[in-house]
């Protein structure tokens, strides 16, 4: 249907979550301490941030905000033709 690449090819669970955006989305190397520690960091018992660890959180919300809104678009696409075809 209308529904954009991306959105259809969303993360179903939480590791594919971590690796969609550290690996590919925020370019941290699969199994460098770096995507340990922020995993541990941003998804289980939290800790101490480090300028960087903000700013690749930022961008990692930022990229979350951008897929709910593409999301909330295709719903909404998905809405209309649903009433467009049952007033056909």
């Amino acid at each position: 249907g209308h529904t954009s690449n991306r959105t259809s090819q969303r993360p179903s669970s939480q590791a594919t979550l971590q690796e969609y955006f550290f690996h590919e989305s925020l370019e941290v190397l699969a199994g460098s301490e770096t995507e340990q520690r922020r995993i541990a960091l941003f998804f289980g018992e939290g800790g101490s941030y480090e300028i960087e660890d903000l700013r690749a959180r930022a961008a990692m919300l930022d990229l979350l905000e951008s897929d709910i809104n593409l999301m909330s678009q295709d719903l909404e696409r998905l809405m209309e033709e649903i009433l467009l075809q049952s007033s056909l």
